[in-house]
C-alpha cells in the first residue's frame, strides 16, 4: 500500500510505500478500513494488520484474530459494529474483534450457509448483513459464540440473481444492492409480487458485463458499477426505464398502450411463437404475460395504437382479421385471460368489412370502428351502445376512399375529432362531419394521432 503526501517536497515522493512483511502474501492489500477512533486496519492475502504510528512515519503490525500460527487467512473486509467491535470477513470465515483484543470466529456450524466472506454491511439500525458464496446472511441482533448467528438466509430460492455475491451496498434512499457473478439484484424486504426479494438486472437490461465487483452511488443519487472486464457504468435513477421481453413481455413491439375501467395500465403486443395477442399487466417491477383468448385460426389484426377497448359495461372490444369480438363483462385483466368471446362482428352482421385497425369509446359508450378491407377501401363504422346497431359511414368523410381513419379523439364539448391515413380532418357533431383539410407547407397533413390538452380542451393533432 501506498500513502499520498501532496505537500512533499520536489525531490521527495509524494508516495511512500508499505509493505507488510512476516507472512507470505501478506503483501497483497485486500481492504483498507478506517474505524471510529481513526485506527486504520489493513486487510491481507495472508493476516489481519494495522498501521501504527512510529514516530512521524507510520509501520504495519499484524493482528492475530486466533489464527493457527501456520494457517493463511485470505481477509476480504472489514465493517465496524459497535465502537471498537469489528466484523473480518475472511475466505476462512467469519470473525469478530473486540476492543480487547478478543476475537470470535464462525463459520458453517454456525450457520453461514459458506465459509468465504465476501462482503459485509453494517445498516444504520445495527443490522449486520454477510455476503457469501452461497447466498446473503442477515445476522441476529445478539449474535453470540456458542449458538446459531444467521437469521434469515437468502439464495436462488428467494429470487437471488446469483449466490455469488461480490458486494453490498446500501444507497441514501435506503435501498439495498448485491453485486452478483451475473448481475445486480435489488432487495425487498417485503415479498415481490408473484414471491421472492430480489429485483434482478443482467446483461439482458443493459449492463455491459455480467460480473458486477463494486457498487458505490454519487451526489445524484446515480449508480456506479465496476464490472469484471466490461467497463465502469452508470445507473441513472432518475429518468427512463425500457421494458423488453426479458421484464415479461411477450415481444418487444408494442401495438396499443391503454388503461382498462380500474385505471390499471395494459399493454398489448403481438407474438412470434404464433399469430396471438397478449395483454401484459404492471405490477411495478415485471409484466404478467396474458394472451387473449381468440378463437383457434384467428389472425389479430395489423393495426396498433386505439387497438383495444374496455367500455363502460367492462366489455372488452377485440380486432382481428376476421372481425371484431366482443367479450362478456370483466371486471380485471384476470377475469379477461380466462374469458372468451360473446359475440363476433363482421360484414354479414354489421361491420362494413372484416378487418378493424382502429377502435375508440366516445363519452356516450358509442365504439368507433377503422376498417382496412383493401389497400384501396377503408371504412368508418360506429357501434351505438344504447340500441346495440351498427351505422355504416360513407366513404367520402374521408374525402378518398383509401384514406382509413387512424385517429379518434372526443373533445371537452363532445365533439368527436378523426384523422385520416392520406390527410384531413374530420369533426363529428349533432350527427354531422365537417371536414378540415389544411395544407401546411404545400404538404397535405397527414394525421396519425389526436390528443386532447389544456385547461380549455384544446386538441393537439
Amino acid at each position: 500500500m501506498a500513502r499520498f503526501n501532496p505537500l512533499a517536497s520536489g525531490s521527495e515522493s509524494k508516495f511512500k510505500t508499505y509493505v507488510p512483511t512476516g507472512r507470505p502474501d501478506a503483501e497483497v492489500i485486500t481492504d483498507l478500513y478506517e474505524d471510529s477512533s481513526g485506527t486504520i486496519w489493513v486487510g491481507t492475502g495472508n493476516g489481519f494488520h494495522k498501521l501504527v504510528q512510529n514516530g512521524g512515519d507510520w509501520r504495519v503490525e499484524y493482528v492475530s484474530l486466533g489464527e493457527d500460527t501456520h494457517e493463511q487467512l485470505d481477509i476480504t473486509t472489514v465493517v465496524e459494529d459497535s465502537p471498537g467491535v469489528l466484523w473480518i470477513g475472511a475466505e476462512q470465515g467469519l470473525f469478530r474483534r473486540f476492543n480487547d483484543g478478543k476475537a470470535e470466529r464462525f463459520s458453517t456450524k454456525d450457520g453461514l450457509p459458506h465459509p468465504h466472506v465476501r462482503d459485509i454491511l453494517r445498516d444504520p439500525d445495527g443490522t449486520v448483513w454477510i455476503a457469501t458464496g452461497l447466498g446473503l446472511c442477515r445476522l441476529k441482533t445478539n449474535a453470540r459464540m456458542g449458538q446459531p448467528i444467521v437469521e434469515r438466509v437468502y439464495n436462488k430460492k428467494d429470487g437471488l440473481l446469483n449466490e455469488g455475491i461480490f458486494s453490498l451496498f446500501r444507497t441514501s434512499s435506503g435501498l439495498l444492492w448485491i453485486s452478483t457473478m451475473t448481475g445486480i439484484s435489488q432487495f425487498s424486504p417485503d415479498p415481490l409480487p408473484g414471491g421472492g426479494h430480489f429485483i434482478n438486472y443482467t446483461r439482458d437490461h443493459g449492463l455491459s458485463d455480467a460480473g458486477v465487483r463494486t457498487i458505490a452511488e454519487d451526489h445524484d443519487g446515480n449508480l456506479w458499477l465496476g464490472s469484471e472486464s466490461g467497463g465502469a457504468m452508470k445507473i441513472t435513477r432518475r429518468g427512463f426505464t425500457s421494458y423488453s421481453e426479458v421484464d415479461g413481455l411477450e415481444h418487444g413491439r408494442i401495438a396499443a398502450l391503454g388503461e382498462d375501467r380500474n385505471g390499471e395500465l395494459f399493454v398489448v403486443t403481438g407474438s412470434l411463437k404464433s399469430p396471438a395477442f397478449h395483454i401484459h399487466r404492471f405490477d411495478g417491477r415485471r409484466f404478467e404475460n396474458i394472451r387473449v383468448n381468440l378463437p383457434a385460426g384467428v389472425v389479430p389484426t395489423w393495426g396498433w395504437n386505439q387497438l383495444f377497448v374496455h367500455d363502460r359495461s367492462l366489455q372488452w372490444w377485440v380486432p382481428s382479421t376476421s372481425g371484431l369480438f366482443q367479450f362478456p363483462p370483466t371486471r380485471s385483466l384476470d377475469e379477461f385471460a380466462r374469458a372468451r368471446p360473446a359475440k363476433a362482428y363482421t360484414s354479414q352482421n354489421g361491420l362494413s368489412g372484416n378487418e378493424p385497425f382502429r377502435l375508440y369509446e366516445d363519452s356516450r359508450g358509442d365504439i368507433w370502428i377503422s376498417i382496412i378491407s383493401t389497400p384501396s377501401n377503408s371504412y368508418l363504422n360506429r357501434f351505438e351502445a344504447a340500441t346495440g346497431k351498427f351505422y355504416q359511414y360513407a366513404q367520402d368523410v374521408a374525402m378518398r376512399a383509401d384514406s382509413a381513419p387512424t385517429a379518434f379523439q372526443e373533445d371537452r364539448k363532445g365533439d368527436l375529432w378523426i384523422g385520416f391515413y392520406w390527410g384531413g380532418l374530420s369533426r363529428y357533431r349533432n350527427g354531422k362531419f365537417e371536414p378540415f383539410t389544411p395544407v401546411v407547407n404545400r404538404r397535405q397533413l397527414r394525421s396519425r394521432s389526436c390528443r386532447r390538452f389544456g385547461s380549455v380542451g384544446g386538441l393537439s393533432v
